[in-house]
Order: structure tokens, then C-alpha cells, then sequence
């Protein structure tokens, strides 16, 4: 499985085949009436596609509205308040919940994360589009977060996030980056 923001399913469908992936989840912040549309597409493709609305901020009564419409829920987690928000509020996905800045990912937000079964996720595509400094810092931040996920026992997950088709991964080439962040000093 992996985890897009584009819905380009020509493009898609075919380095899906190459890559050997089966199922897409398309994420993004659809509107009520993009994600209508986008469900009449899926049924006419050969892949198994998801619908994931991506939260950007802490909107309940989006959460509310989205969450029998969306095959999954997630919030984008670029402040502690969003990362707390997602974990409480028993999202699916805590999308990218590190930057190039201060740890925003704590004890606290790991514990509620494994209770309430959200899996806590890295985007590959920001970490191709940062600034070798700021990649540097993220990478840093993620072993945290990676630490902190296996310490507390919350499910971590890495997603290619890729916003073109130049951005799709290889699922395994996924799995050995979280490995690489799980490797002990």
C-alpha cells in the first residue's frame, strides 16, 4: 500500500504495475464534492484505490463530516497541537509529524498514538524535498520519532507522500528507510 497526493490514474496505474504495488491511497484535503467525484473514478480502475482526507488543522466538525465519507482519515502534524489532536481524535493516519524544527512528537503523544491505534507516518517525498541542512534535522527528528513509536509500541509506517509520478517508490525501498531509523547507535 502506499500513500499519494496526486489522482493522475493513468500515470498511477502504470508505475503502480512497475513498482509492484496494489493498493493507492489518494490523500489530500478534498472538498465534499472532490472527494464525490473521485469515488465515481475508482470503480472504472483496475487498482485497489483508498480515499484519505488530510486534515491541516484541528477541525472537528470536518472530522466528523469526513470520517464515514473518507476510507481514512489524517492530519497533516505540523504543531504538538495537531499531533495531539490526531492521536485524541483517533485519526487513521498522523501524517508526518516531524519538521525541520523542534520535536513536536513526545512521550505523551506516543502513548495516546498506540492506545488509540493510530499509525504515526513519514512522508519519503518531504524528506526528498528538503534542503540538505533541514533534511539533516528531519532525519534526526524521525529517529526520535521512530524511537519513540517502538518504545511505546504505536505502529510506524513510511508512505512515498509523492505529489507526481517522479516520486513513487518501491515498497521495500520504503521499509528499508524505516529500518534504517530503527537501527540502534
Amino acid at each position: 500500500m502506499d500513500l499519494l497526493q496526486f489522482t493522475d490514474f493513468g500515470k498511477i496505474a502504470a508505475i503502480a504495475n512497475d513498482l509492484g504495488i496494489n493498493e493507492i491511497v489518494i490523500a489530500k484535503d478534498f472538498s465534499e464534492k472532490e472527494l464525490e467525484e473521485l469515488k465515481k473514478e475508482i470503480p472504472k480502475q483496475k487498482l485497489k484505490f483508498f480515499t484519505c482526507k488530510v486534515l491541516e488543522k484541528t477541525d472537528a466538525k470536518a472530522l466528523k463530516r469526513f470520517r464515514g465519507k473518507a476510507d481514512f482519515v489524517a492530519v497533516k502534524g505540523s504543531t504538538v497541537q495537531l499531533n495531539k489532536f490526531a492521536v485524541a481524535s483517533k485519526v487513521d493516519f498522523l501524517l508526518q509529524p516531524i519538521d525541520s524544527g523542534k520535536l513536536r512528537f513526545d512521550t505523551a503523544i506516543a502513548r495516546v498514538a498506540m492506545q488509540n491505534n493510530v499509525r504515526v507516518c513519514f512522508l519519503f517525498s518531504e524528506f526528498l524535498e528538503a534542503k540538505p541542512f533541514q533534511r539533516a534535522l528531519m532525519l534526526k527528528n524521525a529517529f526520535m520519532v521512530s524511537k519513540l513509536a517502538r518504545k511505546f509500541g504505536c505502529s510506524l509506517q513510511v508512505f512515498s507522500g509523492a505529489t507526481s509520478e517522479w516520486e513513487m517508490r518501491h515498497e521495500r525501498g520504503l521499509q528499508n528507510f524505516l529500518k534504517s531509523l530503527e537501527e540502534k547507535k
